[in-house]
């Protein structure tokens, strides 16, 4: 009996994948593109997003600063964490309403600056945490969190937004040392 517990814990924690860094630069033109360092970093961020949704482990996208431009929403239904270097600025394509769409997950944002668009960030059940980010210039809405367990934002800085900031029908919101400035409704 304990020879075949062993065997199954031994199972389990042979599928379970483990978590990896997926990297994103604009200006990287590398025949492979596969995301796992920085010279054959993925040229846009559709594809680490697609690539983090697919292994259903809770990895760390590293995007390198420029700006960003996707045409569509990118959805996300696996845990991660999206981290900007100095300088990285994520704003709306032609099609993109929403930039973000978080289903029943968990998501850290970190050091990215969300430039011009009508809505930056969509959670419904999730965990959304916001650290060192910028929330500029939305026309409709900053953040809306349906359902969500927890809205974090630490350090974050909100300008120049025209269609309001929050709109939060969840259990806990807590918001650090955060600075709110020419926004209007």
């Amino acid at each position: 009996l304990i020879y075949t517990l062993g065997l199954c814990v031994l199972g389990l924690v042979n599928n379970v994948t483990s978590a990896v860094e997926i990297f994103v630069d604009r200006n990287v033109s590398s025949s492979t593109n596969d995301g796992t360092s920085w010279s054959t970093a993925y040229s846009n961020l559709a594809d680490a997003v697609t690539d983090a949704n697919s292994n259903g482990s809770s990895d760390h996208i590293r995007i390198s600063s420029g700006t960003y431009r996707p045409n569509f929403s990118l959805t996300i239904t696996e845990p991660c964490v999206l981290t900007g270097e100095a300088g990285t600025t994520i704003k709306a394509g032609m099609r993109a309403h929403i930039l973000f769409e978080v289903e029943s997950t968990n998501v850290h944002f970190n050091n990215i600056v969300f430039d011009r668009g009508k809505s930056f960030v969509n959670g419904n059940e999730s965990e959304l945490r916001f650290h060192n980010c910028e929330f500029q210039n939305s026309s409709k809405l900053a953040v809306y969190a349906r359902h969500c367990p927890v809205v974090e934002l630490h350090d974050c800085l909100f300008a120049g937004n025209r269609g309001g900031l929050f709109a939060i029908y969840s259990g806990r919101v807590q918001v650090f040392d955060s600075q709110f400035l020419g926004n209007h409704s």
